[in-house]
């Protein structure tokens, strides 16, 4: 018992520190993206002149690149990740760490928050490919043709805000319940 209370404490420890930075850096990317009067919905893509004649691009590609891996490192569905997903099937797994709550609440809990991150799966799937093809490995697509990589995972703003919402929401649960 206690071992998985201590591990369900570090992996919102965790979880929590990604969630504060990715927020920071979203913070810092619209306070840079305002100064520069840059306003594009779509996140991943910026227009080609920033590409070439402006140093200011490394520093919104900077924040774009943390954000899109912090929030990689929350929902990263791998067996060995420490992830959100992690979290929910220690949960599931120990119900106890949810004081006063039955296994039924316990079970319908995690289900309910599969079922909302599941909304964003093609999310999810472009932040993994971005992950993969970009930052982890210098993969044969980004290599060779990066417009085409960035054009089929394109990502809007307000799609990570939702997400980041889902999420948040999913952690101060958790941290009520199991209080």
């Amino acid at each position: 018992m206690k071992k998985e209370k201590k591990s369900f404490n570090l992996i919102i420890s965790v979880l929590n520190n990604e969630l504060k930075n990715t927020l920071k850096h979203i913070e810092l990317f619209n306070k840079f993206k305002e100064k520069l009067e840059f306003d594009n919905s779509i996140f991943t893509i910026f227009p080609i002149e920033f590409y070439n004649n402006n140093e200011n691009y490394y520093i919104l590609i900077a924040h774009q690149d943390e954000i899109i891996l912090h929030l990689a490192r929350i929902i990263d569905r791998h067996k060995d990740a420490k992830s959100l997903y992690d979290l929910l099937e220690l949960i599931k797994m120990n119900p106890y760490l949810f004081r006063d709550k039955d296994n039924e609440f316990v079970k319908e809990f995690i289900n309910n928050c599969k079922l909302e991150l599941n909304k964003y799966n093609e999310l999810i799937k472009k932040i993994r490919i971005l992950r993969d093809k970009k930052y982890a490995h210098l993969d044969r697509i980004y290599v060779y043709n990066k417009e085409k990589l960035y054009k089929s995972n394109s990502i809007k703003f307000e799609e990570i805000k939702n997400l980041i919402d889902v999420i948040r929401k999913i952690l101060d649960d958790i941290f009520l319940y199991s209080s």
